[in-house]
C-alpha cells in the first residue's frame, strides 16, 4: 500500500508540472453508515451479543464524515477522460448500542480513516454537467478503537468500493455528487465464514467541490499579462 501511494504521488507532481494536464483538488462532505450485528443471537459470540437500539433494515443512521484530495487526468479528450488520484477518506455511522446484556454502553459516531486511490471514467459530453463512474481501493489506516469493540478485532483493511457520480462544471470549479459504496466485506478475518454474521460495509454519499488548478493557472497568468 505504501509503494501504491508513492507511485501515485509522484504520477500526481509529474502531471502537476504538465500545463496540458487536467490536476483538480477535491473536497466532499460524506453521509457514510455501516452495516450493525442484527442482534445478540446473530453475533460472532453468543456470550457477549451486541445490542443495537438505532438500527432499520440492519442500517445504522448515517454520520458525517469528509473526503479530500487530488485527481489528475490519465487520459483525456474532449467527451471523455480517465482519472486516478490519492485522497483522504473519513467515514462511519451513529451508535446507540452496548456490548453485552449488561455491559459497556456505546452513544456516539464511531468513525474509521482510510487512503483511498480512485479510478473512474468521466463522461463530459453534455457539457457544463458531466457524469462518471469507476472504482476505488482504500486502505483503512486507523479504525475506531469503538469500532474495534463492536465488531471485533483483526479487521481486514482493504476496502474495495464502487462510485458513480454526477457533476456540473462552473468555470474553473465545479460541484457534485456521488454515491460509494462496499464490493466486500471487510469485518474480522477470523469470522468471515460465519454466515450468521452481519458484517460490516460502507456505504457512502457525497456532496462537494473540485477546484481545476490548471485553469486557475492558466487564469493568473492573463491577468499577469494584461497588467
Amino acid at each position: 500500500m505504501k509503494k501504491l501511494i508513492i507511485v501515485i504521488g509522484l504520477m500526481m507532481m509529474s502531471q502537476l508540472s504538465q500545463s496540458q494536464s487536467r490536476f483538480e483538488f477535491s473536497l466532499a462532505l460524506t453521509g457514510s453508515d455501516v452495516e450493525p450485528y442484527l442482534d445478540g443471537v446473530n453475533s460472532p459470540n453468543q456470550f457477549i451479543p451486541r445490542i443495537w437500539d438505532n438500527y432499520r433494515n440492519n442500517i445504522l443512521p448515517m454520520a458525517i464524515g469528509v473526503n479530500l484530495g487530488a485527481d489528475f487526468a490519465i487520459v483525456q479528450n474532449k467527451w471523455l477522460s480517465i482519472h486516478t488520484g490519492l485522497k483522504y477518506s473519513l467515514v462511519g455511522s451513529k451508535v446507540d448500542a452496548r456490548i453485552g446484556s449488561f455491559g459497556e454502553e456505546i452513544n456516539k459516531s464511531i468513525y474509521n480513516h482510510y487512503a483511498q486511490v480512485p479510478l473512474k471514467i468521466t463522461l463530459e459530453k453534455m457539457n457544463p454537467f458531466y457524469f462518471y463512474a469507476g472504482a476505488s481501493f482504500n486502505y483503512a489506516l486507523h479504525f475506531d478503537k469503538d469500532f474495534e469493540k463492536l465488531y471485533g478485532g483483526n479487521q481486514i483493511r482493504q476496502d474495495w468500493r464502487y462510485m458513480t457520480g454526477l457533476g456540473w462544471r462552473l468555470n474553473h470549479y465545479s460541484v457534485f455528487a456521488q454515491f460509494e459504496e462496499s464490493l466486500m466485506d471487510f469485518g474480522n478475518k477470523k469470522l468471515m465464514n460465519n454466515q450468521n454474521w452481519s458484517k460490516p460495509k460502507n456505504t457512502i454519499i457525497s456532496l462537494g467541490l473540485t477546484v481545476n488548478m490548471d485553469g486557475l493557472k492558466k487564469e493568473s497568468v492573463v491577468v499577469k499579462e494584461s497588467k
